[in-house]
């Protein structure tokens, strides 16, 4: 799984971390083309990494992913996910940032 960008299909990287600082709420205007996503949740940046990580690599580190050969149906149709604390962590450090 990855991003397209032209005709090229990029790794699945993570590029920042960020804290959820809302409940969820209901939004209806369009933040994008296509698609409408309503529900919402306001972020605070915790960093914007200096270089992406690359995903593949981190998943054998990461708890919450249980089946480690077929992790895209974890990650899958999410925009955002709650990770457990050990995880974000372990992001971190990947990244070379300090929690």
């Amino acid at each position: 799984m990855g991003t397209k960008k032209e005709n090229e299909t990029l790794p699945p990287r993570i590029v920042a971390a960020y804290e959820a600082v809302s409940e969820v709420f209901t939004d209806p205007s369009r933040l994008f083309k296509g698609k409408v996503y309503p529900l919402r949740v306001r972020l605070r940046p915790i960093a914007v990494f200096s270089k992406p990580l690359d995903f593949k690599e981190l998943v054998p580190k990461l708890s919450f992913i249980k089946n480690k050969r077929m992790w895209v149906g974890h990650i899958r149709g999410k925009a955002m996910r709650e990770i457990p604390k050990g995880d974000f962590e372990t992001v971190l450090e990947a990244a070379g940032v300090k929690g």
